[in-house]
């Protein structure tokens, strides 16, 4: 699992060299523009376009459960474990990478534009600058990244954090969500929802 994230933080780091070296050029990116995004027809007001994102939320957990508990989940489950055992079986390693990689980017495509109807407006190289993924990897963590529910507290934690804390916390949110997500991979890789999952167990 360490190494999935290690993996992770190579991925971003790719990414950072990619932003600083094209996507930060104009000639190649276009000039900076604020872009305005409609939300669709029938989903103009926020109760609508509330339970939208709800059925696509919903959608993405039915298809991450199934993929789980099917032969892909054991699968993606062997290659996290062991590439080498995995590929000494005649399983083809790469189509399952290449799967998952693009349905993970298609669903982060679509929260992507989801996100941007919720605000009315994009600006590329404003909106999705990559040291937010690096924060957004960083609650994943912290909350359980290697579960369904961690997943679904991480959003929440972001989404509400400003709410439930008071400004003086709020202004060291970055160093609070470095400091969990250290203790968290030291004490309990599986993250805040994976300690209360085990309590759970205990109690039961």
């Amino acid at each position: 699992r360490l190494h999935g994230l290690y993996l992770a933080l190579l991925t971003l780091g790719f990414a950072f060299m990619g932003y600083q070296m094209f996507f930060q050029e104009p000639s190649i990116a276009g000039a900076e523009g604020i872009l305005r995004i409609s939300r669709p027809e029938g989903f103009s007001g926020d109760n609508p376009f509330y339970y939208l994102v709800l059925a696509f939320l919903i959608a993405s957990c039915v298809v991450a459960l199934n993929l789980r508990t099917g032969r892909t989940g054991r699968v993606l489950g062997g290659i996290r474990d062991s590439e080498t055992a995995t590929r000494s079986l005649g399983i083809n390693v790469v189509k399952y990478k290449i799967f998952i990689f693009g349905l993970s980017a298609f669903i982060a495509s679509i929260g992507g534009v989801l996100a941007a109807m919720q605000t009315g407006r994009i600006a590329g190289r404003i909106d999705f600058v990559p040291f937010f993924s690096i924060v957004f990897v960083t609650v994943a963590v912290l909350a359980g990244i290697f579960h369904i529910g961690g997943a679904i507290a991480a959003g929440m934690l972001t989404g509400l954090f400003n709410q439930i804390f008071p400004p003086a916390v709020v202004d060291f949110q970055l160093i609070l969500f470095g400091l969990g997500a250290s203790l968290a991979l030291a004490q309990n890789p599986e993250g805040m929802f994976g300690e209360l999952r085990r309590g759970g167990n205990a109690i039961l």
